[in-house]
Order: C-alpha cells, then structure tokens, then sequence
C-alpha cells in the first residue's frame, strides 16, 4: 500500500481517441444511458469532442484519432478496449467487455496496437475486464489502482498483474451509476485524489485516504456529472464543465483548470477520460 515501494512511471504524452461520428445511446448497458436512447445530438457531441482534442493538443500531447465503426456507438469512449502496460516490452492487454454490444470494439482497436508494432495479450480468466475504464495509473508511480465489479474482476487484475510485474490495489464498487473507476476516482497527484463516497465501501474509503492522504469528497451535483472522471496530465487537469469544487481543488494544487463540456457523452455514462487513452 505504500506507493513509494512502486518502480517511476514516466509521464505519457500520447493519447489516443475514436472518431465520434457513429457515437448514440443505442442501448443502455449504464443508468446514465437510460433516459437517452436515441437523444444524442451528433453535431453537438462532435463540437465537444473537437474541443477536448484541440485542448489535449494546447497542452503540447501528441493525440491520434482512429476510425469510427459503423454500429460501434460507444468506441468513441477510447479508455475502454485496451490497457497499455506502459512498461519497455509495448504490450497491450485486450479487454473482455461485459455487454456484448461493445466486444466488437476491442477488435478494431488491438488491430492499430498490433499495426504499430506492440505485443498484445489476452486474459485467460473468464470474468469481463474493461482495462483503463477501471485501471488507474498512480501518479508517477507503476502501480495500478483497480475497479473491482460490474465491469472488471479481481481474477482479471490479478493476471493483469502477473503479467504486467505491476502491483494493483483493488477497490470494490457498489455503486450501480459509478459502474467504473474512472468515474469515481481521479487522482491529482500523489496526496491528492477526487473521489465519490458512496461508489466505495468503507474499506475503500480508508485505502483512498491511506493512499492519498489529502483526498477530497466531491458533493453530489458534481459526483453525477462525473467530474471525477477528469484527469490530470502534466500540470493541467482536465474536466468537466461547471465544477467547482474540483476546479478549486485542482487549481490550489498548481494545476491549470481546463473544463471542457461533454454533455452529449454524459448521456451514455462517460467524460473526459472515458474519450481518451493515454500510453
């Protein structure tokens, strides 16, 4: 549990992100998706991704957009195919989706990493694993921060960890709407985190606290509009629009605020690091 013990992790400065042009709430498989089907306004989800790449891009990351897929919706949400080891070898581990609908996805995208020369890996346990979705990077350090649930088990992060030799510290959610853990915790740097309460058990909470020992809360208006599925990169944090206090908290720990809007994304349960993978 002591991050210190964890091997350097370098700053990643590449992302990748999937064109939006087929993304829709074609079917719920999250109850953000709900109330949606069929209500996402293309044109305006285009502006707001455009933004997002344009404000990744200021921040001086290099960002690469893979095709959209007819009948994909959701591989606009590029955190969740794929988990990049981000060790000397290149290698990638495949996800194992838990609704049907998106294990088209993972195909598509293995096929760009197998393209640029990286070796790819599939888990041999059978329960889903949806890679960056619930496997967070500690900050600076190889250590994984893992989501333990609906879309990912902890068979699967144990063998992420063999093969990887990467340590993970496992968080169970019990949360239907925080069905991920990027949508409840974002860590800032290494005493600080943003996190969701009522996503964690009590166990949770204090490995949270053990692990960031300056974590703040975020109320509830901004937990729902998954302002903890911002992100810090470098100096900058990027986030949800019309959140306070994680503006605030980010930006008295040195780092330039930049909120984006990602309404239309909202509507199917995902932010600002749903949209990108970094490596």
């Amino acid at each position: 549990m002591n991050p210190t013990h964890a091997a350097p992790l370098a700053e990643a400065q590449s992302i990748w992100m999937c064109d939006p042009t087929h993304f829709d709430v074609a079917y719920v498989i999250n109850p953000h998706m709900a109330k949606h089907v069929g209500g996402v306004d293309r044109a305006l989800a285009r502006q707001q991704w455009e933004h997002l790449k344009n404000a990744f891009e200021r921040a001086g990351l290099n960002v690469t957009v893979l095709p959209a897929v007819k009948d994909l919706p959701d591989l606009c949400f590029a955190a969740n195919q794929t988990f990049p080891l981000r060790d000397t070898t290149g290698t990638v581990v495949r996800s194992k989706m838990a609704a049907p609908q998106r294990r088209p996805e993972v195909d598509h995208v293995a096929e760009h990493w197998r393209r640029a020369g990286h070796p790819i890996v599939e888990l041999r346990s059978e329960g889903p694993f949806e890679a960056g979705g619930d496997g967070l990077w500690y900050p600076g350090r190889r250590l994984i921060l893992a989501g333990v649930g609906p879309r990912s088990t902890r068979e699967a992060w144990d063998e992420v960890s063999r093969i990887g030799r990467v340590p993970v510290v496992p968080f169970d959610l019990v949360h239907p709407r925080y069905y991920h853990l990027d949508t409840c915790l974002c860590p800032l740097d290494p005493d600080c985190a943003l996190y969701v309460p009522e996503a964690f058990t009590d166990q949770g909470v204090r490995d949270i606290r053990r692990l960031f020992p300056e974590a703040e809360p975020l109320p509830s208006a901004e937990a729902q509009q998954l302002a903890a599925n911002g992100v810090a990169i470098g100096r900058h944090f990027f986030v949800q629009a019309n959140s306070p206090v994680s503006r605030s908290v980010a930006a008295a720990r040195g780092f330039t605020v930049v909120e984006v809007e990602t309404s239309e994304f909202l509507k199917s349960g995902g932010s600002v690091t749903c949209l990108h993978l970094r490596f």
